[in-house]
């Protein structure tokens, strides 16, 4: 069963049917493009995890993806535990999914994570901004996407901001954190975990342009980092999955690097990765990690074998009004420079 059946999330039935298992495409959009390739339709509201669960047990289904979603990793992991399929458990999904949640969890445990106070209403913001006196993070709880995310540096920004962050928020909650500052280019990209361990390490250098700092613009992979940077980072990474109890599956993984060489992990969500991520390294290294998340969610657990080939790079194009007309990308060396 495949949770969602847009543009993105039908590549996932596809590489489900070219891997010859029986596909089941479902969300209450009727048009959309999955649902034409896959075997069978279902209509349910997919964030409903008690509605997708009695639909799963009608089908007696074998396996659940929720395909490049936040929102629909713990919808998919609920049916998981309930039906003793192969997945995470639900509680550790859960977590990992929600911003304030996975931030107590990296306090308790010692992990470098911002300090934040989770708020629900504009007054409680700017008590927060206030009280703390220096430069902040706004951020929905259990969004994705950089939806919603901004800045803080006066009263102000808050009230000009807080509409657009608190609507992305499903729960209507958001986070203020500090501001960590960081070196460098914020890392991007997308693991694979087998039987608790990472089997594919796939970070990229992720570009923003000025007018939008905190949504990412561009993908450069492989990363440029320095190699002890990445070591340590994926380090960092394991520690935190083998502690908070992440067992198998794809994960999306952002990090910053501080001025002391200190790695802050600011999301690892337990999804493929959005922006087209799988894509983006599948181009370069051959390796379908769409088709390796259809594989384990069913118990056919993959060896991972990396063999880089190539570099590639993608410009996300962000369209707010109106038709877009021409592209046009630059290509020379000075592109791959911060914007």
């Amino acid at each position: 069963m495949i949770l969602g059946g847009n543009y993105v999330q039908a590549e996932a039935t596809k590489a489900a049917k070219e891997l010859g298992y029986y596909t089941i495409s479902t969300d209450l959009h009727e048009e959309n493009p999955g649902h034409k390739i896959a075997d069978e339709y279902c209509k349910v509201d997919i964030i409903d995890k008690e509605a997708v669960l009695k639909e799963a047990q009608l089908r007696n289904i074998d396996g659940i993806v929720p395909f490049c979603s936040d929102v629909l990793a713990p919808v998919a992991a609920y049916v998981q535990e309930k039906m003793g399929l192969p997945g995470n458990p639900y509680d550790v999904v859960h977590t990992m999914t929600h911003k304030d949640l996975f931030r107590k969890f990296m306090q308790r445990e010692h992990f470098l994570t911002p300090h934040n106070v989770k708020v629900s209403t504009l007054e409680e913001a700017i008590s927060v901004f206030k009280n703390a006196g220096h430069k902040l993070m706004l951020k929905p709880t259990d969004s994705a996407g950089s939806k919603g995310v901004f800045a803080i540096e006066s009263a102000s920004d808050i009230e000009k901001h807080w509409k657009e962050t608190i609507s992305a928020s499903p729960s209507k909650t958001a986070l203020l954190e500090d501001f960590v500052n960081s070196v460098g280019l914020q890392q991007d990209g997308d693991i694979f975990v087998i039987d608790g361990k990472i089997a594919f390490w796939g970070m990229c250098d992720q570009y923003k342009r000025k007018e939008e700092p905190f949504v990412p613009a561009a993908l450069v992979y492989p990363s440029t980092q320095e190699k002890s940077l990445q070591e340590k980072a994926r380090e960092t990474v394991q520690e935190i999955l083998t502690k908070i109890g992440f067992r198998q599956g794809p994960c999306n993984v952002e990090y910053l690097v501080d001025g002391r060489g200190q790695i802050w992990v600011i999301e690892i969500g337990p999804r493929n990765g959005g922006n087209l991520i799988p894509f983006l390294i599948e181009k370069a290294d051959g390796i379908s990690l769409t088709k390796l998340t259809v594989m384990q969610a069913v118990g056919d657990m993959p060896k991972v074998e990396i063999a880089q080939r190539l570099c590639n790079a993608m410009t996300i194009v962000h369209r707010k009004d109106g038709r877009t007309i021409d592209l046009e990308l630059i290509t020379d060396k000075n592109s791959l420079k911060p914007w």
